[in-house]
């Protein structure tokens, strides 16, 4: 199996979420909210030091960046930066 490097993460999109409550006039669209599925050791700041991302597998997230779509899994693999992800949540998806 692949996995991300650096800063990336791999997610899914979940296709019903309400846990996370959105400023006003923010409306995510079908897609904003995914679940993590793997994600990379870090950025390597100056020092030489790792920063590991906040984010874990399993956590539900809303991103607001670019997302690449993988030609993994019959495309349904896709790819973000950590440092995108706005906000997330380690409760189960119902």
């Amino acid at each position: 199996m692949f996995k991300p490097i650096g800063d990336l993460i791999f997610i899914e999109i979940v296709k019903q979420y309400e846990g996370i409550i959105m400023p006003d006039g923010t409306k995510p669209g079908s897609g904003d909210i995914f679940k993590v599925l793997a994600v990379g050791r870090g950025t390597v700041i100056e020092n030489g030091v790792i920063v590991k991302p906040e984010v874990e597998v399993g956590d539900v997230v809303y991103i607001a960046g670019k997302i690449v779509n993988l030609p993994i899994d019959d495309g349904k693999m896709l790819c973000a930066r950590a440092s995108d992800v706005l906000a997330y949540d380690r409760k189960e998806v119902e």
